[in-house]
């Protein structure tokens, strides 16, 4: 068996760090490319009877599309009342705004104010909206816009 010198080593091992470099950089360039932060612009609470009785949504509207997770399924979001939060699912409405709707299971009373936190990335957003009834969630969309 042959010996091999240091400089044939080191050469080796700068030539395997410039391939990875390589790969890696160009496998991840699209992905972190600057993409803008979409901002909250309406936000609505109403019932969703159609989930089950004493559930409520909180609808809204960005002006971006939210990212997803790296596994590429999951938003890059939540919303919810109180302690109960949930994941987001798109709402795709008739004007084809950018709207998310998360369903909570609790018993809020119509008529009322109640804090409502809506996180878009890694921004969190807080307001106070009342409990408006609705047939169906999707019915609030379309007041906002969607």
């Amino acid at each position: 068996m042959q010996k091999k010198t240091p400089a044939v080593l080191l050469s080796a091992a700068a030539a395997l760090a410039v391939a990875v470099t390589t790969t890696t950089t160009g496998a991840f360039a699209s992905n972190d490319a600057p993409t803008p932060q979409p901002k909250l612009l309406k936000a609505g609470l109403v019932t969703a009877p159609e989930i089950n009785r004493g559930t409520s949504a909180v609808v809204f509207r960005t002006d971006h599309r939210l990212q997803r997770d790296r596994n590429g399924g999951s938003l890059r979001g939540g919303a919810g009342v109180g302690a109960a939060s949930s994941s987001l699912i798109t709402v795709h409405g008739p004007a084809g705004h950018p709207c998310y709707v998360a369903y909570v299971r609790n018993k809020l009373r119509l008529g009322h104010r109640y804090e409502v936190a809506i996180k878009i990335g890694d921004v969190e957003h807080h307001r106070t909206l009342k409990l408006h009834a609705t047939k169906r969630a999707a019915e609030r969309g379309a007041d906002l816009g969607c």
